[in-house]
């Protein structure tokens, strides 16, 4: 299954991407301020095969969310062995360059050694300090990271000096 936690001072809200078999998706879009940023979890059972209905499926999943003009994370358990040069490897990173999207995560996410669990992103630059902890409650790592957004910018206006007529309230 797939879960979000998040702070209460994030209104979220559940967008709906679509319906898909070959992954399991919980998606939702996140407002903290300024600052926006769609979230996607997806889990695909390592005891299925990888299929062309998962490429496929996927590659309309990336094709929705890259509309998205805000931030965007994609998270989850892929298993596909990201750190093996395969051909199911391959054709994932292909994808994901084809829409513009890199994955970050590097080195085992699992307890038998392999890299299968993702942190996808359009930027590298929205992410600091992301850690692999070992396996240890589960037999999948725990992934953290910290987010970068920029606060916006407030238009201002010099003034050096201002001078107010009391009886029209007409300024100078």
């Amino acid at each position: 299954g797939t879960c979000i936690f998040y702070r209460n001072n994030f209104r979220s809200s559940a967008k709906d991407l679509g319906n898909f078999t070959s992954f399991e998706l919980l998606s939702s879009y996140f407002t903290f301020r300024d600052s926006h940023l769609l979230i996607v979890v997806v889990y695909r059972p390592g005891s299925e095969p990888i299929t062309c209905t998962f490429f496929t499926e996927f590659t309309d999943l990336l094709s929705k969310v890259v509309c998205y003009s805000r931030d965007l994370f994609i998270l989850g358990d892929i298993n596909i062995y990201l750190d093996q040069d395969i051909a199911d490897t391959r054709r994932f990173n292909n994808l994901l360059s084809s829409h513009g999207l890199v994955q970050l995560v590097t080195g085992p996410t699992h307890r038998h050694g392999h890299t299968i669990d993702v942190v996808i992103t359009r930027s590298t630059s929205l992410i600091n300090n992301l850690t692999v902890a070992s396996p240890s409650l589960s037999d999948h790592s725990v992934i953290t990271f910290l987010t970068c957004h920029k606060l916006p910018t407030i238009p201002f206006k010099k003034l050096n000096a201002v001078v107010i007529n009391h009886s029209t309230g007409q300024t100078s």
